[in-house]
């Protein structure tokens, strides 16, 4: 298991709202995350993220989009030389606005994980 935080460069792919849920599609190479690393942080789990988009080449300041929240990471796609993933924030938690801007962009993230993601129950999966 994963830990302690971990920061990480990344590649936001897209970003989708449900009714009570927002995700973030996101891409990770191989050679930035050991996948002995990445199953421990991102299958399963609740995470503290702060995830930072940049808005120019070689810009990573203090105006890139920022998003700071609680998300979880049920699974991890393994390709050749990626890795593939959904950050799923809760929609109240999250500004939708600055989260479309993530939508395409490199940027960085750092993740915590705080705990597994608990079991829904039947009444959860019925709502």
């Amino acid at each position: 298991m994963a830990e302690g935080k971990q920061t990480i460069k990344a590649t936001f792919a897209g970003v989708s709202f449900g009714k009570d849920a927002a995700r973030l599609g996101v891409h990770v190479e191989r050679t930035d995350l050991p996948l002995e690393t990445s199953v421990g942080l991102l299958v399963n789990s609740r995470l503290r993220i702060e995830a930072k988009a940049e808005t120019e080449p070689e810009l990573f300041d203090s105006t890139a989009p920022t998003i700071v929240g609680i998300a979880d990471s049920r699974r991890l796609s393994v390709g050749h030389d990626s890795y593939s993933f959904s950050l799923t924030f809760s929609r109240e938690d999250v500004d939708a606005d600055t989260m479309a801007m993530f939508a395409g962009k490199t940027g960085k993230f750092s993740a915590e994980r705080m705990s597994d993601i608990p079991e829904r129950s039947t009444s959860d999966e019925n709502e």
